[in-house]
Protein backbone atom coordinates (compact mmCIF):
# COMPACT_ATOMS: atom_id res chain seq x y z
CA UNK A 1 0.00 0.00 0.00
CA UNK A 2 1.34 3.49 -0.77
CA UNK A 3 1.68 6.43 1.63
CA UNK A 4 -0.90 8.31 -0.44
CA UNK A 5 -3.85 5.15 -0.15
CA UNK A 6 -2.48 4.47 3.33
CA UNK A 7 -3.52 8.10 4.51
CA UNK A 8 -6.89 7.85 2.77
CA UNK A 9 -7.95 4.71 4.75
CA UNK A 10 -7.04 6.46 7.95
CA UNK A 11 -9.21 9.20 7.01
CA UNK A 12 -11.99 7.05 6.29
CA UNK A 13 -12.32 5.65 9.34
CA UNK A 14 -15.45 6.72 12.07
CA UNK A 15 -14.47 10.13 14.70
CA UNK A 16 -15.78 7.72 16.82
CA UNK A 17 -13.05 5.84 16.61
CA UNK A 18 -9.00 6.53 17.93
CA UNK A 19 -5.80 4.66 17.30
CA UNK A 20 -5.24 3.06 20.78
CA UNK A 21 -1.27 1.57 19.94
CA UNK A 22 0.78 0.28 17.33
CA UNK A 23 2.11 -3.17 16.22
CA UNK A 24 4.83 -4.01 14.36
CA UNK A 25 3.97 -7.47 12.19
CA UNK A 26 5.84 -9.15 9.33
CA UNK A 27 4.67 -9.71 6.00
CA UNK A 28 4.45 -13.23 4.28
CA UNK A 29 7.24 -12.15 2.01
CA UNK A 30 9.72 -11.11 4.81
CA UNK A 31 8.31 -7.75 4.70
CA UNK A 32 8.16 -5.22 8.03
CA UNK A 33 4.67 -3.59 8.41
CA UNK A 34 3.77 -1.14 10.86
CA UNK A 35 -0.23 -1.30 12.11
CA UNK A 36 -2.55 0.69 13.95
CA UNK A 37 -4.75 -1.12 16.37
CA UNK A 38 -7.82 1.50 16.31
CA UNK A 39 -10.85 0.89 19.11
CA UNK A 40 -13.80 2.58 20.27
CA UNK A 41 -13.27 6.04 22.05
CA UNK A 42 -15.35 4.97 24.74
CA UNK A 43 -13.76 1.49 25.40
CA UNK A 44 -10.17 2.59 26.18
CA UNK A 45 -8.93 2.40 29.11
CA UNK A 46 -6.33 5.02 30.73
CA UNK A 47 -2.83 4.43 30.38
CA UNK A 48 0.28 5.46 28.22
CA UNK A 49 -0.82 4.60 24.70
CA UNK A 50 -4.31 6.70 25.07
CA UNK A 51 -4.45 9.86 23.03
CA UNK A 52 -7.95 10.80 25.03
CA UNK A 53 -8.67 10.95 28.60
CA UNK A 54 -11.44 8.76 28.21
CA UNK A 55 -14.59 8.54 30.86
CA UNK A 56 -14.91 5.48 33.09
CA UNK A 57 -17.38 3.18 30.97
CA UNK A 58 -20.60 3.53 32.35
CA UNK A 59 -23.90 3.73 31.43
CA UNK A 60 -25.54 7.47 31.91
CA UNK A 61 -28.55 8.20 34.14
CA UNK A 62 -30.36 10.82 35.95
CA UNK A 63 -29.34 10.27 39.46
CA UNK A 64 -32.65 10.35 41.34
CA UNK A 65 -33.40 8.28 44.99
CA UNK A 66 -35.65 5.84 42.99
CA UNK A 67 -33.54 5.27 40.19
CA UNK A 68 -30.43 4.58 41.70
CA UNK A 69 -32.16 1.98 44.54
CA UNK A 70 -33.45 -0.20 41.65
CA UNK A 71 -30.14 -0.29 40.03
CA UNK A 72 -29.36 -4.40 40.30
CA UNK A 73 -26.23 -5.87 42.26
CA UNK A 74 -22.73 -6.28 39.82
CA UNK A 75 -22.27 -9.70 38.28
CA UNK A 76 -20.10 -11.91 40.64
CA UNK A 77 -16.38 -10.52 41.21
CA UNK A 78 -17.15 -7.33 39.09
CA UNK A 79 -18.18 -3.97 39.96
CA UNK A 80 -20.94 -2.03 37.66
CA UNK A 81 -20.66 1.73 37.33
CA UNK A 82 -23.33 4.51 36.62
CA UNK A 83 -22.70 7.56 35.69
CA UNK A 84 -25.10 11.20 36.28
CA UNK A 85 -26.07 12.94 33.76
CA UNK A 86 -26.10 16.25 35.88
CA UNK A 87 -22.63 15.69 36.48
CA UNK A 88 -20.47 13.75 34.43
CA UNK A 89 -18.14 13.23 36.87
CA UNK A 90 -20.05 11.58 39.40
CA UNK A 91 -20.75 7.62 39.45
CA UNK A 92 -22.39 5.15 41.85
CA UNK A 93 -20.46 2.25 41.74
CA UNK A 94 -22.21 -0.66 42.52
CA UNK A 95 -20.67 -4.60 43.96
CA UNK A 96 -21.87 -8.06 43.54
CA UNK A 97 -23.33 -7.66 46.61
CA UNK A 98 -25.09 -4.73 46.24
CA UNK A 99 -23.24 -2.12 48.15
CA UNK A 100 -23.57 1.30 46.17
CA UNK A 101 -20.94 4.62 46.91
CA UNK A 102 -20.64 7.66 45.31
CA UNK A 103 -17.71 8.50 43.28
CA UNK A 104 -15.90 10.99 41.61
CA UNK A 105 -13.52 10.28 38.47
CA UNK A 106 -10.93 12.52 36.97
CA UNK A 107 -8.08 13.45 35.64
CA UNK A 108 -5.11 14.91 37.49
CA UNK A 109 -1.54 15.04 38.43
CA UNK A 110 -0.54 12.68 35.50
CA UNK A 111 -2.84 10.23 36.24
CA UNK A 112 -6.37 9.01 36.56
CA UNK A 113 -8.04 9.66 40.03
CA UNK A 114 -11.23 8.15 41.89
CA UNK A 115 -12.36 9.70 44.72
CA UNK A 116 -14.83 7.73 46.71
CA UNK A 117 -17.19 10.58 48.60
CA UNK A 118 -19.65 7.97 50.51
CA UNK A 119 -22.37 5.03 50.78
CA UNK A 120 -25.84 5.78 48.99
CA UNK A 121 -28.07 4.02 51.33
CA UNK A 122 -31.63 5.53 51.43
CA UNK A 123 -32.62 3.43 54.55
CA UNK A 124 -29.09 4.55 56.39
CA UNK A 125 -30.01 8.69 57.77
CA UNK A 126 -26.11 8.30 58.16
CA UNK A 127 -25.39 7.79 54.37
CA UNK A 128 -24.62 10.34 51.57
CA UNK A 129 -27.54 11.83 49.38
CA UNK A 130 -27.35 12.45 45.71
CA UNK A 131 -27.61 16.25 46.54
CA UNK A 132 -24.37 15.96 49.26
CA UNK A 133 -22.46 13.88 47.08
CA UNK A 134 -23.52 16.50 43.75
CA UNK A 135 -22.36 19.75 46.24
CA UNK A 136 -19.08 17.58 46.91
CA UNK A 137 -18.34 17.34 43.38
CA UNK A 138 -17.30 20.56 42.81
CA UNK A 139 -14.82 20.73 45.89
CA UNK A 140 -13.09 17.05 44.84
CA UNK A 141 -12.35 18.28 41.68
CA UNK A 142 -10.31 21.73 42.36
CA UNK A 143 -8.24 19.91 44.41
CA UNK A 144 -7.33 17.61 41.78
CA UNK A 145 -7.13 20.10 38.99
CA UNK A 146 -4.72 22.38 41.80
CA UNK A 147 -2.65 19.02 41.36
CA UNK A 148 -3.57 17.50 44.88
CA UNK A 149 -4.67 14.25 45.38
CA UNK A 150 -7.72 13.65 47.84
CA UNK A 151 -7.41 10.01 47.88
CA UNK A 152 -3.66 10.45 49.60
CA UNK A 153 -5.36 13.22 51.99
CA UNK A 154 -7.66 11.15 53.10
CA UNK A 155 -5.61 8.31 53.90
CA UNK A 156 -3.39 10.84 55.75
CA UNK A 157 -6.31 12.62 58.02
CA UNK A 158 -7.23 9.12 58.64
CA UNK A 159 -3.81 8.13 60.18
CA UNK A 160 -3.25 12.03 61.64
CA UNK A 161 -2.85 12.48 65.64
CA UNK A 162 -5.64 12.46 67.43
CA UNK A 163 -5.74 14.69 70.20
CA UNK A 164 -5.08 12.13 72.69
CA UNK A 165 -1.83 11.44 70.47
CA UNK A 166 -1.44 15.49 70.48
CA UNK A 167 -1.40 15.87 74.30
CA UNK A 168 0.69 12.86 74.82
CA UNK A 169 3.39 14.27 72.67
CA UNK A 170 3.21 17.95 74.46
CA UNK A 171 3.52 16.55 77.81
CA UNK A 172 6.47 14.18 76.66
CA UNK A 173 8.41 16.81 74.33
CA UNK A 174 7.29 20.20 76.88
CA UNK A 175 5.85 20.14 79.33
CA UNK A 176 8.26 17.38 81.42
CA UNK A 177 10.72 19.16 79.98
CA UNK A 178 10.10 22.61 80.41
CA UNK A 179 7.49 22.63 83.35
CA UNK A 180 7.50 22.19 86.62
CA UNK A 181 3.35 21.93 86.66
CA UNK A 182 3.69 19.67 83.90
CA UNK A 183 1.34 17.07 86.24
CA UNK A 184 -1.07 19.78 86.48
CA UNK A 185 -1.33 19.65 82.91
CA UNK A 186 -1.57 16.15 82.64
CA UNK A 187 -4.42 15.82 85.42
CA UNK A 188 -6.60 18.46 83.47
CA UNK A 189 -5.84 16.56 80.46
CA UNK A 190 -7.19 13.40 81.72
CA UNK A 191 -10.31 14.87 83.48
CA UNK A 192 -11.52 17.24 80.80
CA UNK A 193 -9.60 17.15 77.53
CA UNK A 194 -9.44 13.86 76.48
CA UNK A 195 -12.82 12.47 77.55
CA UNK A 196 -14.24 15.14 75.47
CA UNK A 197 -11.84 15.41 72.87
CA UNK A 198 -9.44 12.37 73.09
CA UNK A 199 -10.23 10.50 69.76
CA UNK A 200 -11.00 13.87 67.55
CA UNK A 201 -8.23 14.38 65.15
CA UNK A 202 -6.66 17.25 66.45
CA UNK A 203 -6.29 19.01 62.42
CA UNK A 204 -10.24 18.58 62.80
CA UNK A 205 -11.03 20.70 65.77
CA UNK A 206 -12.60 23.91 65.65
CA UNK A 207 -12.56 26.93 67.84
CA UNK A 208 -16.20 26.40 68.40
CA UNK A 209 -15.86 22.85 69.70
CA UNK A 210 -13.07 24.16 72.28
CA UNK A 211 -16.03 27.12 73.22
CA UNK A 212 -18.17 24.02 74.33
CA UNK A 213 -15.68 22.46 75.47
CA UNK A 214 -15.30 24.96 77.58
CA UNK A 215 -19.21 25.42 78.82
CA UNK A 216 -19.60 22.24 79.77
CA UNK A 217 -16.92 22.66 82.02
CA UNK A 218 -18.40 26.01 83.74
CA UNK A 219 -21.84 24.16 83.46
CA UNK A 220 -20.38 22.30 86.59
CA UNK A 221 -19.42 25.90 88.20
CA UNK A 222 -15.78 25.61 87.38
CA UNK A 223 -15.17 28.64 85.66
CA UNK A 224 -11.46 29.06 87.27
CA UNK A 225 -10.99 25.68 85.74
CA UNK A 226 -12.33 26.69 82.43
CA UNK A 227 -9.84 29.25 81.79
CA UNK A 228 -6.83 27.21 83.20
CA UNK A 229 -7.76 24.32 80.62
CA UNK A 230 -8.44 27.37 78.01
CA UNK A 231 -4.66 28.28 78.35
CA UNK A 232 -3.54 24.73 78.33
CA UNK A 233 -5.20 24.09 75.00
CA UNK A 234 -3.82 27.32 73.83
CA UNK A 235 -0.55 26.04 74.65
CA UNK A 236 -0.97 22.03 73.44
CA UNK A 237 -2.20 23.83 69.60
CA UNK A 238 0.40 26.53 69.59
CA UNK A 239 2.87 23.43 70.45
CA UNK A 240 0.97 21.09 67.63
CA UNK A 241 1.29 24.13 65.19
CA UNK A 242 4.83 24.20 65.41
CA UNK A 243 5.74 20.72 65.27
CA UNK A 244 3.02 20.23 62.22
CA UNK A 245 0.30 18.16 64.21
CA UNK A 246 -2.19 20.96 63.06
CA UNK A 247 -2.24 23.36 60.86
CA UNK A 248 -4.99 25.72 63.14
CA UNK A 249 -6.95 26.13 59.87
CA UNK A 250 -10.06 24.99 61.27
CA UNK A 251 -10.36 28.21 63.54
CA UNK A 252 -11.54 30.50 60.70
CA UNK A 253 -14.70 30.21 58.99
CA UNK A 254 -14.80 27.60 56.59
CA UNK A 255 -16.56 27.74 52.99
CA UNK A 256 -18.83 25.14 51.95
CA UNK A 257 -18.22 25.04 48.56
CA UNK A 258 -14.58 24.12 49.15
CA UNK A 259 -11.36 24.06 50.86
CA UNK A 260 -10.50 27.38 51.50
CA UNK A 261 -12.42 30.15 53.76
CA UNK A 262 -15.51 32.26 53.26
CA UNK A 263 -14.92 35.30 51.21
CA UNK A 264 -15.66 38.47 52.09
CA UNK A 265 -18.53 38.79 50.44
CA UNK A 266 -20.52 35.69 51.72
CA UNK A 267 -22.70 37.30 54.24
CA UNK A 268 -24.17 39.45 52.05
CA UNK A 269 -24.99 36.90 49.27
CA UNK A 270 -26.51 34.77 52.13
CA UNK A 271 -29.22 37.99 53.23
CA UNK A 272 -29.90 38.26 49.32
CA UNK A 273 -30.43 34.63 48.80
CA UNK A 274 -32.95 34.15 51.98
CA UNK A 275 -34.22 37.87 51.68
CA UNK A 276 -38.04 36.76 51.71
CA UNK A 277 -37.52 34.23 54.06
CA UNK A 278 -36.28 36.86 57.27
CA UNK A 279 -39.94 38.61 56.87
CA UNK A 280 -37.92 41.59 57.29
CA UNK A 281 -38.30 44.80 54.74
CA UNK A 282 -35.13 46.65 53.97
CA UNK A 283 -32.71 44.35 55.71
CA UNK A 284 -29.02 44.35 54.98
CA UNK A 285 -25.85 42.81 56.57
CA UNK A 286 -25.20 45.98 58.56
CA UNK A 287 -28.48 45.67 61.07
CA UNK A 288 -26.48 42.72 62.46
CA UNK A 289 -24.01 44.94 63.74
CA UNK A 290 -26.98 46.85 65.35
CA UNK A 291 -28.49 43.58 66.52
CA UNK A 292 -25.00 42.45 68.21
CA UNK A 293 -24.06 45.86 70.00
CA UNK A 294 -27.53 45.75 71.65
CA UNK A 295 -27.39 42.38 72.73
CA UNK A 296 -23.65 42.74 74.37
CA UNK A 297 -25.32 45.69 75.66
CA UNK A 298 -27.86 43.48 77.21
CA UNK A 299 -25.54 41.02 78.46
CA UNK A 300 -23.54 43.73 80.91
CA UNK A 301 -20.71 45.03 78.00
CA UNK A 302 -19.80 48.38 78.56
CA UNK A 303 -19.97 50.75 75.53
CA UNK A 304 -16.31 51.55 75.64
CA UNK A 305 -15.61 47.47 74.77
CA UNK A 306 -18.86 47.33 72.67
CA UNK A 307 -16.84 49.77 70.09
CA UNK A 308 -13.58 48.02 70.16
CA UNK A 309 -15.65 44.89 69.01
CA UNK A 310 -17.15 47.43 65.72
CA UNK A 311 -13.60 49.01 65.06
CA UNK A 312 -14.36 52.26 66.35
CA UNK A 313 -11.01 54.53 66.95
CA UNK A 314 -10.19 56.18 70.00
CA UNK A 315 -11.71 59.41 70.60
CA UNK A 316 -9.00 62.22 70.14
CA UNK A 317 -5.11 61.45 70.80
CA UNK A 318 -6.45 58.44 72.47
CA UNK A 319 -5.87 56.25 69.15
CA UNK A 320 -2.45 57.75 68.85
CA UNK A 321 -0.71 57.40 72.11
CA UNK A 322 -3.36 54.38 73.17
CA UNK A 323 -1.38 51.20 71.07
CA UNK A 324 -2.89 48.55 73.30
CA UNK A 325 -4.87 46.30 71.11
CA UNK A 326 -7.53 45.57 73.49
CA UNK A 327 -7.76 42.01 72.92
CA UNK A 328 -9.05 40.24 75.87
CA UNK A 329 -11.74 42.71 76.55
CA UNK A 330 -13.28 42.14 72.73
CA UNK A 331 -12.93 38.02 73.60
CA UNK A 332 -15.14 38.81 76.49
CA UNK A 333 -17.42 40.70 74.50
CA UNK A 334 -17.83 38.78 72.01
CA UNK A 335 -18.15 35.62 74.16
CA UNK A 336 -20.95 36.73 75.76
CA UNK A 337 -22.63 37.63 72.51
CA UNK A 338 -21.62 33.98 70.96
CA UNK A 339 -23.30 32.43 74.28
CA UNK A 340 -26.55 34.72 74.12
CA UNK A 341 -26.81 34.12 69.97
CA UNK A 342 -26.79 30.26 70.84
CA UNK A 343 -29.61 30.63 73.67
CA UNK A 344 -31.88 32.21 70.74
CA UNK A 345 -30.83 29.48 68.29
CA UNK A 346 -31.47 26.54 71.23
CA UNK A 347 -34.52 28.05 72.84
CA UNK A 348 -32.26 27.27 75.77
CA UNK A 349 -31.04 29.78 78.74
CA UNK A 350 -27.33 28.28 79.48
CA UNK A 351 -25.21 29.29 82.58
CA UNK A 352 -22.94 31.73 83.56
CA UNK A 353 -20.58 33.39 80.82
CA UNK A 354 -17.06 32.06 80.87
CA UNK A 355 -14.39 34.22 79.55
CA UNK A 356 -12.05 33.96 77.29
CA UNK A 357 -8.26 34.96 78.86
CA UNK A 358 -5.44 36.39 76.47
CA UNK A 359 -3.03 33.80 74.97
Amino acid sequence: MTLKAASTAVTRIPTRFIASRRRSVKSPRGIMCHQLVWAPRQQLVWGSHTTRRSPLPAEQIPFTKDALSALPSAPAGKRAYYRDTRYPQLYIQITDRGRKSFQVYSWGAGRPQRVTLGKFDPENPGALTIEQARKEVAGVLKKIQAGRRPNAEKRATRHAETVRDMASEYLKRHAKEKKRSWREDERQIEKDINPVLGSRKAREITRRDITKLLERISDRGADVQARRTYRLLSRMFRYAVGKGLSDGKNFVFPSPRGDHPICKDALSRAVSRNLKAFGVEDFTPHDLRRTASTIMAEAGVSDFDIRRVQGHALPGTGKVYNQYSFDSEKRRALSRWSRRLDEILSGKKRGKVVGLPNR
